[in-house]
């Protein structure tokens, strides 16, 4: 894996928001923050953990959306400084929550988001099954909220929903952390 090419093999645990969706396997359905899911399949696994959503209109009223933007993505900090930023390997979210909700995001909290994960050295991975192919305006919903993934997943909407598909972009840096030190990639 990426970590262990660096020499970080203890970078293992996955941060994801609650209420969220990545998928009905074991792996998805624990990075998706559903409680009915969850209650069902004895889940998540071992490994990932959840954070709230950055739901203003639900959870946050009382502040700016501005200010509730920053808390919620300091929540992410909180996180990330409880289990170790040594110990953390990436964040997963959709840019807007689609099947939780509909929840779209202050506009602070993209920017703070990724401020903290390229402060502690943790992987961003935006799930662009749902905002990515202009659903939010932009190719990308990442592209809309100013914000570049390290890692960024893709279905639906690279077939127009004809045949079941997905794909992963990586970026540059990590592409260029597995060329020549990976070994043979056997399985995708």
């Amino acid at each position: 894996t990426y970590w262990d090419i660096l020499g970080k093999p203890e970078k293992k645990t996955i941060i994801a928001r609650k209420n969220a969706y990545h998928g009905s396997t074991v792996v998805g359905a624990s990075l998706g923050g559903m409680a009915g899911m969850h209650a069902q399949s004895g889940l998540p696994i071992p490994g990932i953990v959840h954070i709230a959503q950055p739901y203003w209109f639900g959870e946050g009223m009382e502040m700016s959306p501005h200010d509730f933007g920053i808390h919620a993505a300091r929540e992410l900090a909180r996180e990330i400084d409880r289990l170790g930023e040594d110990k953390v390997a990436a964040f997963i979210a959709e840019p807007i929550q689609g099947a939780g909700g509909v929840i779209i995001p202050p506009d602070s909290y993209w920017p703070e988001v990724k401020r903290i994960l390229d402060e502690r050295d943790i992987l961003f991975v935006s799930d662009e099954v749902i905002c990515g192919y202009g659903r939010t305006g932009k190719w990308f919903g990442c592209e809309t909220y100013g914000t570049e993934p390290d890692l960024m997943t893709m279905a639906k909407g690279l077939s127009s929903g004809y045949l079941p598909i997905g794909a992963v972009a990586v970026s540059d840096k990590v592409a260029k952390a597995f060329h020549g030190k990976a070994g043979d990639f056997n399985h995708g």
